[in-house]
C-alpha cells in the first residue's frame, strides 16, 4: 500500500516537470505556475536529483528573464 502512494506520488511529480516544460515553452506561457509545478519536483527526494527536473527549472528561468528583457527566445 506505501510503495503503491510512493510510485503514484513519484508520478505525479513527474507529470509536474512536463507540465511545468509544456507551459514554459507556450505561446503565452504563465511563469508563475511553471514555477510553482517545477518547485514541487524540485523539493520531492523522488525527482529532485533528476536531471530532466533541474532542466526544465533552468529552462523557465531563461525563459522568463528573455521575456523580461525582451530578448528572442
Amino acid at each position: 500500500m506505501v510503495l503503491l502512494l510512493v510510485a503514484s506520488f513519484t508520478f505525479a511529480q513527474e507529470k509536474n516537470v512536463k507540465e511545468a516544460k509544456s507551459i514554459a515553452n507556450g505561446v503565452n506561457p504563465d511563469f508563475a505556475k511553471a514555477e510553482e509545478l517545477i518547485n514541487q519536483a524540485l523539493t520531492n527526494p523522488e525527482t529532485k536529483d533528476n536531471a530532466e527536473t533541474w532542466d526544465v527549472a533552468g529552462l523557465i528561468q531563461e525563459k522568463e528573464v528573455r521575456k523580461k528583457w525582451k530578448m528572442p527566445i
